[in-house]
């Protein structure tokens, strides 16, 4: 039986391996990261992150906008700064205003299923890098 499955295994190799270049992986980090945005980010951000999102009438401090983050560091996007208001390192105004826990303490909620520890805060740390990467997408040319 196993022999017919032989010839699958050149294509699965393949297809397992990791991006040849560096911006394949960032271009991979950014899906991801793009999937996180839309289901957390989105609703108050906006679909383009200029924070016009269906949900952004409603709150009390606007959403940033995404969009201008490197303009208005330099024309560098900061994106340890960004990954710092993710997960919680530094408060963000409308997080805290909406009694929002740190991001990162929600995504490691959804992973409990993982002890706590170094596997645990190795998975929060790359959702919140690929989340990092997709909002370094959405800056303004």
């Amino acid at each position: 039986m196993r022999a017919r499955f032989l010839f699958l295994l050149p294509g699965l190799a393949s297809a397992l391996t990791l991006p040849a270049t560096a911006q394949e992986l960032d271009r991979l980090q950014a899906h991801f990261g793009a999937v996180t945005y839309a289901f957390y980010c989105e609703a108050c951000h906006g679909e383009t992150g200029k924070g016009d999102g269906p949900a952004a009438a409603s709150l009390t401090v606007k959403p940033a906008d995404l969009t201008t983050l490197a303009a208005r560091n330099g024309g560098t996007f900061p994106a340890e700064r960004v990954a710092a208001a993710i997960d919680g390192r530094v408060e963000v105004v409308g997080h805290v205003d909406l009694a929002m826990p740190p991001w990162a303490q929600l995504f490691a909620h959804e992973l409990d299923e993982f002890p706590p520890g170094t596997i645990l805060d190795a998975l929060v740390e790359r959702r919140i890098a690929h989340l990092v990467a997709y909002i370094a997408t959405l800056q303004a040319d």
